[in-house]
């Protein structure tokens, strides 16, 4: 006998029972008693299941459950954008679901809850919908963290009602009915029903929360999680439900036309005449017409690049829409995935990239640094032998110095260390002897007596980096003025950098460092008298996901030429939760004793950092999901016989997210000035986190 899906002792049981109990086990007069009816037991599901989509499945996604205790479990998503956790029945539920994916080339971050009681083989859709039920739910954007006090049934409910009636017309114009569960509806990224809603909004976070627009037209509504009643209701008619039709009905040809230009690159570089083919009459993109793209796209880098993953962003007419997709570069090259959003035009039948009109390509995203705290201003003056010097600066304001001298055993001075100025770069981290380094014997003093204050990796410091791309703007463009949220009231000057000290993206005028990165502690080098910055200063509290930032354009004239205005994507966590839990976020470089970046092991001539030395980096990689490993950096810098200043740099992007070491060749030079190392990684939304090593914080 084999009875399927009972316990084995459950079988045996039965059989025994229904043979009679083995040698006579009737009763007195002969007869026999039926054994008692047994029920199967049931077998519970603690799987968990559902489909991140935004009317297309969320590529590469990685969905994040939080449970009510703060514990996390984490899968990946199936290329449909479907996903299952297969156990949760050992979490504490309301659960916080989180989907990372790109979606039209855009890295997109949705949320949506999990009830108690949804634990049991429930399905969960994340998807724009219900990020919105999430955010009106706990009355905020949500975040890293959640009060599961407020996901509850009734709060739920109250918060798809405020949804649907937000979205009533669309959800109408798809045939969506106001009985449909946006959360927990079973459909497939199919463009057809639920998805086909998901297909006609965009949301974007703002400052306040949320703008809703239609794909079609130029309706948009602003959704205040915490004011939810001030919504005005998203305006969508059956016009505007034929004209979208339209437009999914022209992916397939959308896509076949990014496949033909993915073909042009399949091992070559294609000649410009067969990408322009591809252009529009008057194409312009991020600043580039299509002489200038078509050069662009045949750099080496876009050898084996591969076009995908188009989605309708707007829709203008039925022969103009506004595309946005994912370009892939070859394994090789170690590039990250990036996003191009262009328009494109119907031309005799055949789909253009007219590209979007623009006059650069912006980017906006921050840098949270893993850095030393220095020793307090205080607690340095109150160390032994300290004696401070009044001077003037360059421009004849007093200003004081402060030294500490260095004894020998009979109580002579033997050397004075440079300790600085309260606010000068190093003040409170390194007391420098008076050595000469250039020489054997100062070298040694040098060495010996330098001393070193701060704590390191103790402290973060974040830069905003509003990045106008160096390679893709027009030539008519000499300067953009920067304004928006935390920036000084008259605003920021961009400019290209030089050919002497090119970067990536463009530099703050008048900036003596030559950054594209700024905060408040950058006034000093980007508000001087060649540059005066007003009010300079960055106020880090009025940024917040979804942020406006203007760049205004203007010619060598100084004539405006356009404006164009980005929303931050998102705000890193502040500094104290970053530092807090840092092992989530920063990958950490991993330097024994010899390795340290102190001046004692940096200016060893014979040691780690001897000229010609191979020195191997190790690291330590952070436990975020959707974190990257944007590269791993070394530098050294010397003097030569005139005494010219030179760097030697090396970084090496884009590596292996699994690999940990790094083995770099050490070149001092005739005169060695320092030295410094960092390892950066980025998250889904373009935030990068660096840990860097020099002699401020040497490990």
């Amino acid at each position: 006998m084999k009875l399927r899906g009972w316990p084995a002792v459950l079988a045996l049981g039965l059989a025994l029972a229904g043979c009679g109990g083995g040698g006579g086990g009737g009763d007195a007069g002969g007869g026999s008693t039926a054994p008692p009816p047994v029920t199967p037991p049931v077998t519970v599901s603690h799987e968990l299941t559902g489909l991140a989509a935004a009317g297309a499945p969320l590529a590469d996604a990685v969905v994040t459950l939080k449970d009510a205790e703060g514990r996390g479990l984490v899968v990946t998503a199936a290329a449909d954008g479907s996903f299952r956790f297969a156990d949760v029945g050992t979490y504490k539920a309301p659960f916080l679901l989180t989907a990372k994916g790109t979606l039209g080339g855009a890295s997109v971050e949705l949320h949506a809850p999990v009830l108690v009681g949804e634990t049991n083989g429930a399905h969960v859709n994340v998807t724009p919908l219900t990020e919105l039920i999430t955010a009106l739910a706990l009355g905020t954007a949500p975040g890293e963290t959640f009060d599961p006090a407020l996901l509850t049934a009734p709060k739920l409910q109250s918060a798809q009602a405020s949804v649907q009636a937000l979205l009533r017309a669309v959800l109408d114009a798809m045939g969506v009915a106001s009985t449909v569960d946006l959360r927990t509806a079973v459909f497939a990224a199919d463009h057809s029903g639920l998805d086909r809603a998901l297909d006609a909004i965009r949301i974007e976070r703002s400052a306040a929360g949320y703008t809703v627009t239609s794909v079609v037209g130029d309706s948009s509504t602003d959704l205040d999680p915490a004011a939810p009643q001030a919504a005005t209701p998203l305006a969508f008619d059956g016009g505007s439900a034929t004209q979208l039709g339209t437009a999914l009905n022209a992916l397939p040809a959308i896509r076949t036309r990014l496949q033909a230009l993915t073909a042009l690159f399949k091992a070559t570089t294609p000649a410009a005449a067969d990408l322009k083919a591809l252009f529009t009459a008057d194409f312009l993109h991020t600043g580039l017409d299509a002489d200038d793209f078509a050069a662009f796209l045949r750099k080496p880098l876009y050898v084996n690049a591969s076009f995908d993953n188009p989605r309708i962003l707007s829709v203008i007419d039925d022969s103009n829409v506004v595309v946005g997709y994912r370009v892939h570069f070859d394994a090789a090259t170690k590039e990250r995935p990036i996003t191009e959003t262009l328009r494109m035009q119907k031309v005799a039948g055949a789909w253009q990239f007219k590209g979007d009109g623009e006059l650069a390509a912006l980017s906006l995203s921050f840098e949270s640094r893993l850095v030393a705290t220095p020793l307090a201003q205080e607690a340095l003056l109150a160390l032994p032998r300290v004696r401070a010097q009044s001077t003037v600066d360059g421009s004849g304001a007093p200003r004081t110095l402060y030294w500490r001298d260095v004894l020998d055993a009979a109580g002579e001075v033997v050397d004075t260390l440079y300790l600085g100025a309260p606010g000068d770069y190093g003040f409170g981290y390194v007391g420098y002897s008076s050595g000469d380094s250039y020489t054997p014997d100062g070298l040694v003093k040098y060495r010996q007596n330098t001393e070193y204050y701060a704590t390191p990796n103790s402290a973060i410091e974040q830069y905003f980096i509003p990045a106008i791309l160096s390679d893709r703007v027009s030539p008519h463009v000499a300067s953009a003025l920067l304004t928006g949220p935390g920036l000084p009231g008259g605003g920021l000057t961009l400019t290209a950098p030089t050919a002497e000290r090119p970067r990536w993206a463009w530099i703050f005028k008048g900036d003596s460092d030559a950054w594209t990165a700024f905060n408040a502690s950058r006034c000093r080098a980007v508000n001087n008298a060649a540059n005066p910055v007003p009010d300079c200063g960055f106020d880090l509290s009025k940024v917040q996901t979804g942020s406006e930032y203007v760049f205004s354009f203007r010619d060598a004239g100084g004539n405006v030429l356009g404006e164009m205005r980005r929303r931050l994507p998102a705000k890193p966590a502040d500094a104290t939760q970053l530092l807090a839990d840092k092992g989530r976020f920063f990958a950490r470089l991993q330097l024994d004793a010899s390795q340290k970046f102190s001046v004692a092991n940096l200016y060893d001539e014979n040691g780690a950092f001897k000229d010609g030395a191979m020195l191997v980096l190790h690291w330590s990689f952070p436990t975020a999901p959707k974190m990257s490993l944007h590269g791993v950096g070394f530098s050294t810098f010397y003097s030569d016989a005139a005494f010219n200043f030179h760097e030697v740099s090396r970084f090496d992007s884009y590596l292996d997210s699994d690999r940990q070491s790094l083995p770099l060749t050490v070149t001092r030079g005739l005169h060695f000035n320092g030295a410094y190392a960092n390892i950066e990684v980025y998250d889904h939304f373009g935030n990068t986190y660096k840990h860097e090593v020099n002699d401020h914080n040497i490990e």
